[in-house]
């Protein structure tokens, strides 16, 4: 193929993967190889024509990013898991109103209109939400202030107004991109960039679940997933809370579903507060810290004397870090989201210095004040009531389609509770822009809570 043809499938499928690149032949043709083959390849390794002539090909898994405790990455891009596709560049902010539309309806099945998202992208590019644009990343490893091997060096050309946009909807950013913002790169065996799967900017990025958007040579790109069952990896029928609550309550767990909820977002909080933790799931370290709920120990007095032992390792373990916090993102279930958002501002106000912040503080302290005695299990066949104004069962919300996301103009922004403050030691001086009312989050019925 020509260099335009060439250049051409790069701008249609994206950034070829890892090992891949161009090499040009004798005759003057393009071809594209594999660093460990010499195969050429007429097509793109991402193209449908590809996966239709070399059906079963694999390709390489790109490196783990950097590990920071109590924070997790979102779950790596996949080479041939999604198909890349650009918009036709008519301009920016609708190009990126369909991509934005496009992922939505690809990765969860939601709906948005093009108009709901381009206002919505207005809004916040004019400055008339009272909510800030983010600027700061994530999480600590893409930050290029802090000592690590591979930050981010700056946004991607209209980073944050996308980010501000899917946050508004109840979702967060993630990029896959790498450093070859230009064409050369894939000409080069041994200049192949490598592809980074990294949350975007502002804080809180793991409450709230995921969307992948590609970047490449100067153009963001719908991420759509080659199989529909990816719809289903993070749909909230997936994250059962009845079903674990259960499980541990057999093994010991000694309150109801709202006791397990707030017992398991207190934990998430608490590793994402730099607990170290030695074991990789959290069951034993649920059922004792709920136990010791119901005594006189404060949670800080049991994280200082909680050790790990493998002898305590129970059978067929149900919770990890990454589950309980992708259930907090992906379930729908309103305490846990209530508990993680307000957990964060808690952190969040009690890192700050000036007077005028300490009747907010303790106006959520007081909200934390659980009658933890009132969620005891109720052992004569009763079931714990789902905390939420409709009285609905939790199994029944666990199974909502993701379809039933509202139009755009219905979801109001403060629902979104938009980059407030992050619970995580790293993110403590993150600046909240919307923590002055606690409105948009509504307490779920607070008599099912009770107070302490």
């Amino acid at each position: 193929m020509a260099s335009m043809e060439l250049f051409h499938q790069l701008r249609l499928h994206g950034p070829p993967p890892a090992g891949w690149y161009a090499s040009k032949g004798q005759n003057g043709w393009w071809a594209y190889r594999y660093k460990f083959s010499d195969i050429t390849y007429e097509v793109h390794p991402l193209s449908g024509d590809f996966q239709n002539r070399y059906p079963g090909t694999s390709f390489e898994t790109p490196l783990p990013r950097q590990k920071v405790d109590g924070i997790l990455h979102p779950l790596q891009y996949q080479p041939g898991q999604f198909r890349w596709e650009c918009p036709e560049n008519t301009n920016m902010q609708n190009d990126v109103a369909r991509v934005v539309q496009d992922v939505l309806y690809a990765q969860t099945g939601a709906y948005v209109s093009v108009t709901s998202i381009v206002n919505r992208w207005g809004d916040f590019q004019r400055g008339t939400e009272v909510t800030m644009l983010p600027t700061k990343f994530y999480h600590p490893a893409d930050r290029p202030d802090v000592d690590h091997a591979t930050p981010i060096k700056a946004p991607l050309p209209s980073e944050n107004l996308l980010c501000a946009v899917l946050r508004s909807f109840g979702f967060s950013l993630v990029v896959v991109h790498n450093d070859g913002m230009q064409f050369e790169p894939w000409l080069d065996a041994d200049k192949t960039p490598a592809t980074i799967t990294r949350w975007s900017l502002g804080a809180n990025a793991e409450l709230y679940r995921p969307i992948y958007v590609g970047y490449f040579m100067r153009s963001w790109y719908a991420l759509l997933p080659r199989n529909e069952s990816y719809k289903d990896v993070l749909h909230p029928k997936n994250f059962d809370w009845q079903a674990k609550c259960g499980h541990l309550q057999a093994l010991g767990f000694p309150l109801n579903l709202d006791g397990f909820i707030l017992a398991c977002v207190d934990i998430q909080r608490a590793l994402r507060d730099g607990f170290q933790y030695a074991g990789d799931d959290l069951d034993v370290l649920v059922i004792e810290y709920a136990q010791s709920r119901l005594t006189k120990m404060t949670d800080k007095a049991f994280f200082e004397q909680f050790a790990y032992s493998s002898s305590k390792r129970v059978q067929d373990p149900q919770l990890t870090f990454r589950w309980i916090t992708d259930a907090i993102a992906c379930s729908r279930n309103e305490l846990a989201m209530y508990w993680a958002n307000l957990w964060d501002m808690e952190r969040h106000f009690r890192h700050q210095s000036l007077e005028a912040y300490r009747p907010r503080l303790m106006e959520i302290h007081a909200e934390l004040n659980v009658d933890w005695k009132a969620l005891v299990e109720e052992r004569d066949g009763g079931s714990a009531q789902p905390m939420n104004d409709n009285a609905q069962d939790v199994s029944t919300a666990q199974q909502a389609s993701a379809q039933d996301i509202p139009e755009a103009n219905e979801i109001p922004l403060e629902m979104a509770h938009t980059f407030s403050s992050c619970s995580h030691q790293s993110c403590a001086n993150l600046v909240p822009t919307r923590t002055e009312s606690m409105a948009y989050w509504r307490r779920p019925r607070d008599l099912a809570v009770g107070r302490g």
